[in-house]
Formats: C-alpha cells, structure tokens, sequence
C-alpha cells in the first residue's frame, strides 16, 4: 500500500510539475485575474496574400479532422474552435482560446522578426465568454512584452517562438506566456 501511495504520489508531481515532459502547460499560458489557460495544442496558418500569420492557440488537443478541416479551409480556422469542448466546464461553458496574429509588411516578401510590422494577442473568453482583450503592438512601440525566440521557417513551413509579456486591460492584469513550434499551414 505504501509503495501505491509514494508512486502515486511521484506520478502527480511529474505530471504536474511543468518542468517535466508531461507538463499541462506545453505551450504556455494565458492568465487574466486569478484564471490561467494552459495552452496544449497549436495551429498556424499564413494567409500569402496578405502575409499574415495566424497562430492559434488551444487549451485542449485538436482532433485530426478538426485539423484537416483547417487544412480544407485556413481562413476559417477559428469556425472550428465554436464546436469544441470547454478545457473546463467549471470555470467555462464554452471555449476560449488565444490568437497571436502577426502581419508582415507585404511589399517585402520576407518574414525575419525584423520584418513585423504588427502584431495582435486576442484571448477570446477567459474571464467571458464574450469579452475577448486584443493586445496590439507594433516593433516600434515601447513593449513590455519580448520575443524571446523566433524563426519563421518558410522553406519547411514552420513557426518556432516564445513570447511573454504583462498587460493591464480594464483593470485587469493579463499574463502571457507563449512557447510555440509548430507547422504553418499556407493559403
């Protein structure tokens, strides 16, 4: 019975201990108030047209058709999220989730950090369902966030960075912490 407990008990600490390989919050988090959104799952698309970049940002796994539907149609990704489940049905009855978008100046064509002309947080639902702060900021403005990691990857398809930051929207104190590497999906 004791060695159940202590192994038990050590499989809870792995598990939650965010420095192990199992941790919750494998992307990061969103906290607004005293609510945090673990973020587990990852999509990208990247509109050419407009060089806009799209990251969402998921608290739950996203099925392989839900996936497939965005490969289908990348400029509805976000019609996808209506129908998923809460991460939470105590704290929400419905789901929230992040948006990083980041525009790229057009005429350029090229994509290092350098090149951001822009770049929005929108964190749909976390405190309401229908309240959704947008967190915008352009390379020029003072921020109080930092890209600590970027690489956007055209020739593979992929988008690895990191990005935190603290904003006081409302009167609320937003906390953000994003570690993400995932493919882009081009449209």
């Amino acid at each position: 019975m004791k060695k159940i407990l202590a192994c038990t008990i050590i499989g809870i600490f792995l598990f939650c201990n965010c420095n192990s390989a199992f941790c919750s919050d494998e992307l990061g988090y969103v906290k607004q108030e005293n609510i945090t959104l673990n973020l587990v799952d990852s999509i990208a698309v990247f509109d050419e047209s407009s060089s806009k970049l799209s990251i969402y940002l998921l608290p739950t796994k996203l099925a392989e058709e839900d996936k497939n539907d965005i490969k289908e149609m990348p400029k509805f990704a976000f019609a996808i999220f209506a129908d998923q489940m809460s991460p939470n049905e105590e704290i929400w009855q419905w789901y929230p989730y992040i948006t990083l978008n980041i525009k790229f100046d057009k005429e350029k064509r090229s994509y290092d950090i350098d090149d951001i002309k822009h770049y929005s947080i929108v964190i749909y639902g976390i405190k309401d369902k229908n309240l959704s702060p947008t967190y915008n900021r352009s390379p020029s403005e003072d921020l109080q966030d930092t890209f600590k990691e970027y690489n956007f990857d055209i020739e593979n398809k992929k988008i690895a960075l990191n990005l935190s930051g603290k904003w006081n929207y409302d009167g609320d104190e937003l906390e953000w912490n994003f570690k993400i590497n995932t493919e882009v999906i081009f449209y």
